[in-house]
């Protein structure tokens, strides 16, 4: 629709509008060249006839798109445009988006809780201005990044509000974003039934709207499902096939390859492809990546290690983890951290009363916390 509203449009100010308009549905399904170069023509037209709000809402789509990118810094001064530009123009609508932006940046640095800081600012101004679609895209991701916080109970109530609120409100992309995001969830708590419920849902929503990247990331998400319920065949040819559906995407493997990655090597045939996997993964890694994926890989990689007896490079992973947290830390990463050391000294035949000490803490921590997968190798030992 905006194609055609560009190709008719009588004046460069209606062109500017429509290239935005296309730009920000390029960004949603991946096509992250041509929202650039779209985006760079509009810009042009902006900056010539002053147009305040259309500035800030180019900086906001450059911003999404140098997030699923990995461009740390990139997304971050974007953000920081579009904020200035949404107050100048006085759009409550496109301020609050910015800060979405701006708490997307810090995610993207593993700043948990700057990012926690900014989502609860854009909700905040959402809520006052009524503003349904944009509290329902940002619940869920205000809830994922409380989930590392430890705030299980306060992450399922803004995984279901954020669901139910963007089902509401008829808003395809916050609905798949909730439910996959949601969905993947229920993994860390053991509700396998849930979690697959949602990412089914989810999917059908994704491949109506055609975000060929998000169906990679629900694929391979099914396959740490089928992994936990010990299905590892059925969870390698998942993941396998969500790494096939994002090396077609062009930012796919850098939004969500190493958390791919690392559940191939949870799920790999041998030793040898389990390598692979963790090899590739630390490549992209060491390339720039979006947040999510060093939280997650490095948790992945440390039980990888585990199952076949690495336990150099257990402790390998957990200072990783630890060296990414380090200027936030946050509690779910320093639990995981402990576990895999404290499981790799066991697993080296550390059996003195310090290191059983140390795993009943941990048994402890998991209970009160809601980990209830990652209980079961520590109460084990």
């Amino acid at each position: 629709a905006y194609r055609n509203a560009a190709s008719v449009a009588s004046g460069e100010v209606g062109r500017c509008e429509a290239w935005v308009g296309m730009a920000e549905g390029l960004a949603v399904t991946g096509e992250h060249r041509e929202a650039l170069d779209l985006l760079g023509k509009a810009l042009e037209v902006a900056l010539e006839h002053k147009l305040l709000l259309e500035h800030a809402r180019i900086y906001r789509i450059m911003g999404k798109v140098h997030f699923y990118r990995g461009q740390i810094e990139a997304c971050l001064e974007a953000n920081n445009l579009s904020l200035e530009f949404a107050r100048a123009a006085g759009s409550v609508e496109v301020e609050a988006q910015a800060l979405s932006g701006l708490a997307n940046a810090e995610y993207n640095r593993g700043r948990f809780l700057s990012a926690q800081d900014y989502f609860d600012q854009c909700i905040e101004l959402a809520r006052a201005h009524a503003l349904g679609r944009i509290i329902a895209a940002n619940l869920s991701m205000r809830s994922y990044v409380s989930c590392w916080q430890g705030s299980i109970e306060s992450a399922i109530a803004g995984y279901r509000e954020a669901a139910q609120q963007a089902e509401q409100i008829n808003d395809p992309r916050a609905q798949m974003m909730a439910l996959m995001i949601g969905g993947s969830f229920w993994a860390l708590v053991g509700d396998f039934e849930e979690g697959e419920k949602w990412l089914k849902k989810s999917m059908k929503i994704i491949r109506r709207v055609g975000a060929r990247l998000f169906e990679g990331v629900c694929v391979y998400l099914l396959g740490r499902f089928a992994l936990l319920r010990g299905d590892r065949d059925r969870a390698r040819k998942l993941t396998q096939k969500g790494i096939a559906i994002l090396r077609e995407c062009e930012s796919g493997m850098t939004f969500g390859g190493p958390i791919a990655l690392g559940i191939l090597a949870l799920s790999a045939e041998n030793e040898r492809q389990c390598h692979q996997a963790l090899a590739e993964a630390e490549a992209l890694l060491d390339a720039g990546s979006v947040g999510h994926n060093y939280l997650n890989f490095y948790e992945d990689a440390m039980e990888a290690c585990l199952q076949i007896g690495a336990w150099d490079e257990v402790e390998r992973y957990a200072q990783a983890l630890q060296d990414y947290t380090r200027s936030q830390p946050l509690p779910r990463s320093d639990y995981f951290i402990a576990r895999g050391r404290a499981l790799a000294a066991h697993g080296r035949g550390d059996r003195n009363a310090a290191t059983l000490a140390q795993l009943q803490r941990l048994v402890d921590a998991a209970a009160t916390s809601g980990f209830n997968l990652s209980q079961r190798a520590l109460a084990a030992a």
